[in-house]
């Protein structure tokens, strides 16, 4: 996720929330980089596959998480997309260089 626009200030949290090698809690070590496993979009016939979307999770990632990103593509991102074509294009706009 996030799936649904409910979602994205819980990822935003969670990422900030991030323990780094610079700032670790509670004596454990930190972060040297965080890795989304992917299904950024929702899926199916109600999936929102617009530019916006993909913008506004990568700016939350790139500006939300205290460490360096590796964001993988899930099926969702694109296979599910009315256009297929024009939502890898997206996705490699906005995550192929987090």
């Amino acid at each position: 996720g996030p799936y649904v626009n409910d979602e994205v200030a819980e990822l935003a949290d969670q990422l900030a929330s991030l323990t780094t090698k610079s700032n670790p809690k509670r004596g454990r070590e930190g972060a040297l980089f965080a890795v989304h496993a992917g299904n950024i979009m929702k899926g199916g016939d109600d999936s929102d596959c617009s530019e916006w979307r993909f913008k506004m999770i990568s700016d939350i990632m790139s500006d939300s998480s205290p460490v360096p990103m590796l964001v993988m593509p899930g099926d969702n991102e694109w296979a599910d997309c009315p256009s297929p074509v024009v939502a890898k294009s997206q996705w490699m706009k906005y995550f192929g260089s987090l």
